[in-house]
């Protein structure tokens, strides 16, 4: 039993990591409890289907073949197209089968996956409002410095590394702005590298 439990869940870690990957923030998209629901919703289905082909001695999870198959045939089952419904145009044309339940299962979570995600932003919003904005803006620029950003880029590297010099001068100048321009700020970064961009930079501003 603890074997078949083993291969449905690693089975709906293969499925639901596709769906993770399509989030912009697929680190923090794994940390949402809408991708952990259908982590597990796709477990218990895993389990199901894997637990039947043993009954009915189609599958032998405790072989290494048997293994193999159930946690790679079950996201292999599920982007199966069964047959498709025809449209008037080609573009119209609909797959029915189990890849049809996964569509409709991820057009439900991935709301929810966004809204956790970005509360996960408005948290470190506050974070970083509550921030020194000169050490931030130190280690912003360190980032901005490290990281590539397209050569046709508008506004270009040199342009944000100006403007966050701006923002602490003018945080330096006007001390009520601070919290303000710390958001923008972080704003920018999330632009650059994302969720992942503006906590390097709060951990870095920490370490100071």
């Amino acid at each position: 039993m603890a074997l078949l439990i083993w291969a449905a869940l690693l089975a709906a870690l293969l499925t639901c990591l596709d769906t993770a990957l399509k989030s912009e923030e697929p680190i923090f998209a794994l940390r949402t409890k809408e991708w952990w629901f259908l982590l597990f919703a796709n477990g218990a289905v895993a389990f199901i289907i894997i637990y039947a082909a043993r009954e009915n001695e189609k599958l032998d999870p405790a072989t290494f073949l048997g293994f193999f198959t159930a946690v790679f045939g079950y996201p292999l089952l599920l982007h199966a197209k069964l047959f498709s419904i025809r449209g008037n145009d080609p573009a119209d044309d609909k797959s029915v089968g189990p890849q049809f339940v996964l569509e409709v299962a991820e057009r439900f979570c991935s709301p929810g996956i966004r809204n956790s995600i970005d509360e996960m932003a408005g948290s470190f919003i506050l974070e970083w409002r509550k921030a020194d904005i000169a050490k931030l803006g130190e280690a912003a620029k360190v980032y901005i410095r490290s990281f590539s950003l397209p050569t046709n880029n508008s506004p270009t590297k040199e342009e944000i590394l100006r403007w966050v010099d701006d923002l602490v001068t003018d945080t330096q100048q006007n001390p009520a702005h601070a919290g303000d321009n710390a958001e923008a700020l972080f704003v920018r970064i999330r632009e650059i590298g994302k969720l992942r961009g503006t906590r390097w930079v709060l951990k870095q501003n920490s370490k100071r």
